[in-house]
């Protein structure tokens, strides 16, 4: 539960986040040096997209999921 509400937090703050990264972020020289020592080839604000990309797969999970679930199960039987 508690990884759910920090993505819940996330997606809230997500256009505000996005706002603050362009107005005092992007561009800086100080993020760009720390990307370059790391040896990170991607921006800071690529990282920061990818727990808003993995939601939308989600619900395509739990619709994989539900197939194999008892009661879909029992309901594709009496379908049969």
């Amino acid at each position: 539960k508690s990884n759910f509400k920090l993505y819940e937090q996330y997606v809230l703050n997500k256009s505000q986040s996005e706002h603050i990264w362009e107005q005092y972020c992007c561009g800086n020289s100080f993020f760009t040096k720390i990307q370059q020592s790391l040896g990170h080839r991607l921006p800071l604000d690529s990282y920061l997209l990818k727990p808003i990309q993995r939601i939308t797969h989600y619900q395509l999970l739990l619709k994989e999921m539900i197939k194999y679930t008892r009661h879909e199960q029992e309901n594709v039987s009496q379908n049969e």
